[in-house]
């Protein structure tokens, strides 16, 4: 079996990297393993995100089959938390596509200095309350503020366009209501602009 994997920053120059990979089965036990004892040859990593790119595969008559790729994300920073926006200042608002309880997420965007929290408490046209309620509780023991989305619904019916569109404003007052002490912040409409969140004319 062989491993394959490549350290690249934002402008693809390559960086070697030292690695360890471990496969264990259901219960924990190590069953492979692979160590490479090497280290960086430049002069240390800067401050940037940069990419692990990891393939895993097999050889054979010579020739390279990848049976899993992977690219994972890592970030180099400063040890100390970035500030976050001061009263009157400009906030730094943030969607980053995970689930809104894990505090993993949550810990690295209060560190980046994160003010506002895009949480995933809501669903396609629809907020899910009890998601919404476990996500804010997270977001809340970092300092975040939450902000919902509203996905704004498009019919080519008329009459079944402005009827999605009032169901929705029901629901966005309801959710306002319910959690008006918490979330002062939404986002009516996921990039409207772009056909292909919103497929007809913004007019509608």
């Amino acid at each position: 079996m062989d491993l394959k994997l490549k350290l690249t920053n934002l402008a693809s120059l390559p960086l070697d990297a030292v690695y360890t990979v471990i496969l264990t089965n259901d219960f924990g036990k190590e069953i492979w393993s692979h160590r490479h004892n090497s280290t960086i040859t430049k002069t240390g990593l800067k401050q940037r995100v940069y990419t692990m790119k990891l393939s895993l595969g097999t050889k054979q008559m010579g020739a390279y089959s990848p049976l899993i790729e992977r690219d994972i994300n890592v970030m180099v920073s400063e040890k100390s938390p970035i500030a976050k926006a001061k009263d009157g200042e400009f906030l730094y608002g943030m969607d980053m596509g995970v689930d809104s309880t894990d505090e993993r997420w949550l810990q690295w965007a209060d560190f980046m200095g994160v003010d506002i929290f895009r949480n995933s408490g809501h669903g396609h046209n629809h907020v899910d309350v009890r998601s919404l309620e476990r996500a804010m509780a997270s977001i809340e023991k970092y300092n975040l503020r939450s902000m919902i989305m509203f996905d704004i619904p498009w019919q080519a019916d008329p009459a079944g366009r402005q009827a999605s569109f009032d169901n929705l404003a029901r629901e966005a007052g309801a959710i306002a209501a319910q959690f008006a002490d918490k979330v002062l912040y939404y986002e009516m409409g996921n990039e409207p602009d772009l056909t292909y969140f919103y497929p007809g004319l913004i007019e509608d």
